[in-house]
This record gives structure tokens, sequence and C-alpha cells, in this order.
């Protein structure tokens, strides 16, 4: 991680009254109340570099991140930050079928999101993700792949036969 300082800068006429290092708690306060817009997203991709993962965490929910951003924060440590980013619109956008298959073999959270928006990730298989998904050992990821707009339709006739009633009842109402 990159050693980033953020400070409050107070000018008056062109001249610098004030310059303050604002700690992790004020900036995580700051983040949560910026506006997510095409605007803001190059000042997203700085905060996504500090060091605070309160403030990392912010910035995985918001749609306007750039790649650099999005890849940056699918590499972070804290796995609160990738469940975050499994639903947010610019990960599902990039996110390969490698990345994803990485994302629900290390975490059942992430796994049941990204089983529910199967649909939505556009960069990746959903074929191989699918079937991924239907071997986890969790029936409700199971149960979030069954329910799915975006599962092949060969993989919920498959999950018709699963062991857990939920799964079946999901997938025969999804390929209603």
């Amino acid at each position: 991680m990159s050693s980033v300082k953020f400070k409050l800068v107070i000018e008056i006429d062109a001249a610098e009254v004030y310059n303050e290092e604002l700690g992790a708690e004020c900036v995580s306060g700051l983040t949560s109340r910026l506006q997510d817009m095409e605007e803001t997203k190059e000042l997203f991709g700085y905060l996504a570099q500090c060091a605070s993962s309160e403030v990392r965490i912010d910035i995985a929910y918001m749609d306007n991140l750039n790649e650099e951003t999005v890849e940056l924060l699918s590499r972070d440590a804290s796995i609160d930050i990738r469940r975050r980013l499994c639903g947010a619109t610019p990960f599902r956008e990039w996110a390969s079928t490698e990345l994803l298959i990485e994302y629900i073999k290390a975490d059942i959270d992430c796994a049941k999101t990204i089983a529910g928006g199967l649909g939505d990730y556009n960069d990746a298989d959903p074929n191989k993700v699918a079937i991924e998904l239907c071997k986890h050992s969790d029936p409700d990821v199971r149960n979030a792949l069954a329910g799915s707009w975006g599962t092949p339709k060969k993989l919920l006739k498959q999950l018709l036969s699963d062991p857990d009633a939920s799964v079946r009842a999901s997938a025969k109402r999804t390929l209603r």
C-alpha cells in the first residue's frame, strides 16, 4: 500500500493560512459524504490507496471507479472490501472468470453475491462460474444460483436434483 496522506488546506486570497493532516477517522467521515459521480473518479482512486480499511470499504461501494481502482481494491487483503466490491457495478463489468472463482472459493458471502448476480458479470464466462457455484458445499450459495436469472438453463436443470429442497424449489421457479 502506498503512503498516502490527506490534508485540510485553507487558503485566503491565494495564501495558505492553514494546513493540517487528517486522520483516518476524519478521512472516512469525509469519504462517506462524497457524491458518487464521474468527477470524483480520480479522487476515489487516491482514497482507495488509503491505509484505513474503512475508507477503502466506502470506496468499494462506489459506481464511478476507474479500472485501476477496481483492480487495486480487488486485491485488497480485507474480506469486507471484497464483499462490498462483489456487488459493485464497476467490479461486475471488470471481473474475470478466474477472479470470480477465486472469490467463490475464498468466501461464502462473496460466493452468494456472485451467484445471485451471475448474469451481471460482463467479462466472465457464466458457464464456468456457475459450474463452480453448483459444486459449492453451502446450500445457500447454490440456492442463490438457482434463483438467479443469469444461471444457464443446463445448470438450473442440474439443480433440480440438488440434495437441498430449497435449492430444488428455487431452480424450479426460475425455470418457469
